[in-house]
């Protein structure tokens, strides 16, 4: 058993974050900002609103750090 290849692992990840897993988080956090944000603040649900609104910047944002990381690491190491 050669023990734990930590180079193994991170290139197996790395092709789970691939152009896929962005477009799936780039549509949620669409879907977050575009529909559920407007339909919250209409129904008098700020607070509810503003977690949706930052919610949907976050997966548009980890979606695109995450798949830029997978491709350097893939592309470099």
């Amino acid at each position: 058993m050669d023990g734990l290849n930590v180079f193994r692992i991170a290139y197996i990840l790395s092709l789970v974050f691939n152009g896929w897993w962005l477009v799936v988080t780039w549509l949620a956090g669409w879907w977050s900002l575009a529909v559920v944000n407007p339909v919250l603040q209409q129904k008098g649900m700020i607070r509810e609103a503003e977690v949706a609104f930052f919610g949907g910047w976050f997966w548009i944002g980890f979606g695109l750090l995450s798949c830029g990381l997978s491709y350097i690491f893939v592309r470099y190491f």
